[in-house]
């Protein structure tokens, strides 16, 4: 008898961003999500770390 497995790929992105705190007037982490959520910064497959396989239920 065979029985199926659901198998989950979790792939994480990384990528360093300067900035130079003496530019922005608010929180720099504020600031980098804002970009991020503006779309100024994209996350590709450059940007690849690691790559989890794992059994998911």
């Amino acid at each position: 008898m065979s029985y199926k497995l659901t198998i989950c790929i979790t792939e994480t992105l990384e990528r360093l961003i300067e900035v130079d705190v003496d530019d922005i007037d608010c929180n720099p982490i504020e600031y980098v999500r804002q970009q991020y959520l503006d779309e100024e910064i994209i996350l590709d497959s450059s940007d690849l770390v690691d790559t989890e396989f794992r059994i998911c239920e």
